[in-house]
């Protein structure tokens, strides 16, 4: 709560919207309870409208995300035939030792 009194006191365009929803209530337009759902569906409005945006930018993750699993994969899969030729190399070399 005092984070909320010192933003009020320090920002003044925050400062005007809480005197604006508090002259509401003053002057008896609208009930506390009406602020805060107004507030509320503000919100709602806002988010729905920008929810687009979001989608593209949650499916340009995900998309990364997959390109990363396979880049992974793909790195994974040359380490372990890299290892494989290094062993099989490393026979051919000991063979020829042997002899």
């Amino acid at each position: 709560m005092m984070e909320l009194r010192e933003r009020y006191r320090q920002d003044s365009h925050f400062r005007a919207l809480v005197d604006q929803m508090h002259a509401y209530i003053r002057a008896g337009d609208f009930t506390p309870s009406e602020v805060r759902l107004a507030s509320m569906l503000a919100t709602i409005q806002y988010e729905s409208m920008n929810l687009r945006p979001l989608m593209a930018q949650a499916r340009e993750i995900e998309s990364a995300a997959m390109l990363k699993h396979s880049l992974d994969a793909g790195v994974i899969e040359a380490a372990h035939t890299l290892q494989s030729e290094i062993d099989r190399i490393r026979k051919v070399l000991e063979g020829k030792n042997d002899e």
